[in-house]
């Protein structure tokens, strides 16, 4: 059975998809396709390119990400992501779709043309810093005729990239809305309405989901927060451990 996996943005609360990749890889689910967005991209492209999980973790556990972000200094944005590029290099160095051992797709928005656009040949690098660029706070990032912002814009759950060329398709979502007490200031009520509205906008892509991974210890993590990458990977870990458990004859049936 040929396996797409989609993975959702999420800033910081990216690095469960991760723990969930060890999970399902330790029951045997391993993708034929991977589709990602911003964070998803960005960890889709290690996975892609042959990096185990726990490689990727020790990666980012050894690495500061926030010392190779800048101020922008003009009215784009608050942040440059350029820098992040030299970093990946080190780790990707062929940059190329065509090096990676899965086919990767990756998407993003375009502010020249208002559209939704999906990378899947030529330079690797440069399309997943664009993807990751969330707007108002990172600068748009220069690739060609592009002017790329976070994929998140058009859709969080890139499934359609993939959904016509496999069989089953796993998404893992790193954004779950949270259920407990209700928010009580302004910033919280902003910040949980721009949550629900990106959630009802990506609820035909989860609903396109055979198997849907929702972490639920990540609604309670801050999206910006890199200075413990483990406790989101663990996160995720635990909780798509017990979702497998819970669907077993899911799982014999992906296995065959």
């Amino acid at each position: 059975m040929k396996i797409g996996l989609v993975l959702s943005g999420g800033g910081a609360r990216g690095i469960a998809h991760i723990g969930a990749i060890k999970a399902l890889m330790e029951v045997g689910v391993r993708p034929a396709l991977i589709s990602g967005t911003s964070a998803g991209a960005f960890v889709g492209a290690f996975i892609a390119a042959g990096y185990s999980p726990d490689d990727l973790l020790s990666i980012l556990e050894k690495t500061r990400l926030l010392h190779y972000i800048r101020p922008a200094w003009d009215l784009k944005g608050l942040i440059k992501i350029d820098r992040v590029e030299s970093l990946m290099i080190q780790y990707l160095p062929a940059n190329r779709f065509e090096s990676l051992a899965i086919p990767l797709q990756v998407t993003a928005a375009d502010l020249t043309t208002s559209a939704e656009c999906c990378f899947s040949e030529g330079p690797l690098i440069p399309p997943i810093l664009g993807s990751c660029c969330l707007p108002g706070l990172f600068t748009p990032y220069h690739f060609g005729a592009y002017r790329l912002l976070d994929g998140a814009i058009f859709d969080n759950l890139p499934v359609r990239p993939i959904a016509q060329s496999v069989d089953f398709l796993i998404g893992i979502n790193s954004n779950p809305v949270p259920t407990d007490a209700p928010p009580r200031y302004l910033p919280q009520i902003i910040y949980r309405s721009f949550r629900l509205a990106m959630r009802g906008k990506n609820q035909p892509s989860m609903n396109s989901c055979h198997m849907l991974i929702e972490p639920e210890g990540l609604s309670k993590t801050a999206p910006f927060d890199f200075r413990q990458p483990r406790k989101n990977f663990e996160i995720g870990y635990r909780f798509t451990q017990q979702y497998l458990k819970q669907n077993q004859d899911m799982l014999h049936h992906i296995r065959g």
